[in-house]
């Protein structure tokens, strides 16, 4: 369940499986970040053993579980925010509205310019001046829809979080897989002793591992 899951706090890439002692007693599950040894670089972080990633889950999410009453009130009033998108829709149909105006004008300019002898000089830049508009104006529209779609997501991040953590009432003892996959956006280790474990709603607990070594 961990697979780019787990980011490295230095460079940024995600950490991968390895098994250590593979044919012996001793064998066990590290995840140590991908990159550590490539491209010349050496990451300062730490492998980490799969068990403290499971342990670092079940710390912060039993944190969140002892003050559950406010996060639910938290996120359930931010829902409504995420889910209202009319004045990115309003502003996205204006774009749209004048996307369209520059096109014509662009339609315009090429048939008069086909239709009778004007100064190349001229139309080229006003040509130019259009087609410039027009890739700035497409440009707004699909920052507009990127909005759009990370509210959307984000709110259906938000509800999937908000609904396990009203069906879970008991503290964790053990590390739920199902849980897990419901709740965890990624997990990002920091140093040999802490990692940051960050929930679909966007909360950040961090988490010292140094006892589970």
């Amino acid at each position: 369940p961990f697979a780019a899951k787990v980011i490295c706090g230095e460079c940024g890439g995600f950490y991968g499986s390895k098994v250590w002692h593979s044919t012996d007693q001793y064998r066990t599950h590290i995840w140590r970040c991908n990159r550590k040894y490539t491209d010349g670089t050496f990451c300062a972080t730490p492998h980490v053993r799969e068990e403290a990633l499971k342990q670092a889950f079940v710390v912060a999410f039993n944190i969140i579980l002892g003050d559950k009453a406010r996060y639910i009130q938290q996120f359930e009033e931010l829902l409504p925010l995420l889910a209202n998108t009319t004045e990115l829709e309003a502003k996205r149909e204006k774009l749209l509205d004048e996307q369209n105006e520059v096109e014509k004008l662009i339609r315009l300019c090429i048939e008069a310019n086909a239709k009778a002898v004007q100064d190349q000089e001229k139309y080229e830049s006003r040509c130019s001046e259009l087609m410039g508009r027009r890739t700035s104006l497409s440009v707004q529209i699909i920052t507009i829809d990127d909005e759009i779609l990370e509210n959307t997501a984000c709110k259906e991040k938000i509800r999937r979080f908000l609904s396990e953590l009203q069906k879970t009432d008991n503290i964790l003892s053990n590390f739920e897989e199902n849980l897990w996959n419901a709740t965890i956006d990624n997990l990002v280790v920091r140093s040999e002793d802490e990692i940051l474990v960050v929930f679909r709603d966007g909360t950040e607990i961090p988490v010292d591992i140094s006892e589970t070594k």
